[in-house]
């Protein structure tokens, strides 16, 4: 899947982090989901790591801890997380100036043909603004992308609630 974003409107008032200093970018899956986390698992998680991001509170534990899963019936299901930037974050292309790394972990796995395992961390890439399109576009656009389903969900008739705590399904 290939993404194109390009500017419009007058450069004086371009601030985008993520475009800085294009005015036409084309990112590729590896561009857009953050190291191969599945497209409907990041659609799912991604109000959640924008919370963190303004500081939401989930109170699912003393750190302010959300949880979502991904739309299928038997799917993952994940905490997400805000923590400070420590070593175990090492990765160098997370930008210097974070002070935290938001980020969502895997905490159980059904049918997930992504291969995704419990423990698997997907870094928000809020902090990886130069490897990364913005989260914020691509959000806007994944309705309307010609992104393929998963066969954990094609031909569903039911999909769950993000929130895996209320066990609540969908029917279509």
């Amino acid at each position: 899947m290939k993404m194109k974003i390009k500017r419009s409107g007058n450069p004086k008032d371009w601030s985008c982090p993520y475009m800085e200093p294009h005015t036409e970018r084309t990112y590729r899956d590896q561009e857009i989901y953050p190291d191969g986390i599945c497209p409907w698992l990041y659609y799912s998680t991604y109000p959640y790591m924008l919370g963190l991001l303004y500081g939401a509170d989930f109170r699912y534990n003393e750190e302010g801890d959300g949880w979502a899963c991904c739309p299928a019936i038997d799917g993952c299901e994940t905490f997400i997380r805000k923590r400070p930037k420590t070593e175990e974050f090492n990765d160098p292309r997370i930008d210097k100036k974070h002070s935290f790394i938001i980020y969502v972990e895997v905490s159980k796995v059904g049918n997930c043909p992504a291969g995704h395992k419990v423990g698997d961390r997907f870094i928000f890439p809020t902090c990886m603004q130069n490897h990364f399109a913005c989260p914020a576009g691509w959000y806007n656009a994944f309705p309307f992308m010609d992104a393929p389903q998963p066969s954990c969900l094609k031909d569903a008739s039911s999909v769950r609630c993000p929130d895996w705590k209320q066990n609540v399904t969908i029917n279509i």
